[in-house]
């Protein structure tokens, strides 16, 4: 993170929030590359740069980036009660929920480019149908480098549908807020740690922008870009700057790896080995982190593994009215179908094996030892 001015001005370092932020956060390894304080960034100081925020200069020193970071510091007690209005129970080790489904969407054509049975994207579809939103947050590809994945807000349903599946590389997700309309009501998509950037931010009062619904999606990790160019250059043998198309769950679940060049080729992997190429890239901070099923969002989602009759569907946690509302509008508009499952169905998952497991260990480990980590209260 570069500290220094224009003109060469230097401020008064240690009085900086921003400074924290680097020391605390940053330069420990802590950063979730979620975008947050970006977003809640009342002058407009941090940038985003590659995979790490960017101060740009102009800090006036309120303190919204550290207050509203979750990358250290994230005080679930505190945080549930401002989402959920109570705490989880002892046993809750998905956070707190009310209903647990699994579905598809109707659509044949939005089940088969999702990455597991289209249920977010029909969903989002239906909200924006019915006016419920008027924009959503989430992840497609930049038009000029076609390998990397971007957040942007999109306000139509084509747009929604061309942005289906997942991206599995580090993406500051909520840097995209700050193109939101005042008047707009917004569903925003994102993983773990950026719902939980959302919702941190929410209850230090830093949050400006009207979030209607967040939608979780399961993570067993995020991933470097590099991993991305790691498979096509090395293992594939193809040029990045060659790619036009890249999806990382092409084709019927669970997808394969594919990418499209311009001579017009197309090259592929099952998704099952890419995903061994995948997590030689995990982010330090991934290692440490708790939540695989997006545990503060309003409804969480992603694949369902458990079960090869169901290969194919979504898995949902509805967590709060707002999600329930949201799935109610779904169904209505005949946009999914769902039936609802018990907890077992939920957690016979690899992502929930490694981050309540695995990474449970790794956590005791790294604070044994004096290594970085978030405090989870």
């Amino acid at each position: 993170m570069s500290l220094s001015r224009g003109g060469g001005h230097t401020e008064g370092r240690t009085q900086l929030p921003v400074i924290r932020l680097q020391s605390e956060v940053v330069g420990s390894g802590l950063c979730a590359a979620c975008g947050t304080c970006v977003a809640v960034c009342p002058d407009g100081c941090l940038e985003f740069g590659v995979e790490t925020p960017v101060y740009r200069g102009g800090c006036t020193g309120c303190s919204a980036c550290v207050e509203s970071c979750p990358g250290k510091y994230l005080p679930m007690p505190d945080l549930e009660h401002h989402t959920f209005g109570r705490h989880r129970g002892d046993e809750q080790d998905l956070g707190v929920y009310h209903s647990a489904y699994v579905g598809y969407a109707v659509e044949s054509g939005v089940r088969e480019t999702g990455t597991s049975g289209g249920v977010v994207t029909a969903l989002l579809g239906a909200l924006l149908a019915e006016g419920y939103v008027t924009a959503v947050l989430a992840t497609t590809f930049d038009t000029n480098l076609p390998y990397r994945p971007v957040p942007v807000l999109l306000r139509d349903w084509h747009s929604v549908q061309a942005a289906a599946q997942s991206k599995y590389a580090l993406t500051p997700q909520l840097t995209a807020l700050r193109d939101a309309r005042p008047s707009d009501r917004l569903a925003v998509v994102g993983l773990p740690c950026q719902v939980a950037g959302l919702r941190k931010a929410s209850l230090a009062g830093h949050l400006r922008q009207e979030i209607v619904l967040s939608v979780g999606l399961f993570c067993l990790s995020s991933f470097h870009l590099d991993a991305t160019r790691f498979i096509v250059e090395q293992v594939m043998g193809l040029f990045l700057d060659d790619v036009t198309r890249l999806e990382y769950r092409h084709g019927p679940f669970p997808g394969s790896f594919s990418v499209s060049t311009r001579a017009g080729e197309r090259h592929s992997m099952p998704y099952s080995e890419a995903k061994q190429y995948l997590r030689m890239f995990r982010p330090y901070r991934c290692i440490v982190c708790f939540d695989w099923s997006a545990e503060l969002a309003d409804i969480s989602a992603g694949d369902l593994w458990s079960d090869p009759s169901r290969h194919g569907y979504t898995s949902l946690l509805v967590r709060t009215p707002g999600g329930a509302k949201a799935l109610e509008i779904a169904e209505r508009l005949e946009a999914v179908r769902v039936e609802p499952v018990g907890r077992a169905l939920i957690v016979q998952n690899p992502g929930f094996y490694y981050k309540k497991h695995g990474n449970a260990v790794f956590i005791r480990d790294a604070r044994r030892y004096g290594l970085p980590c978030p405090t989870y209260p």
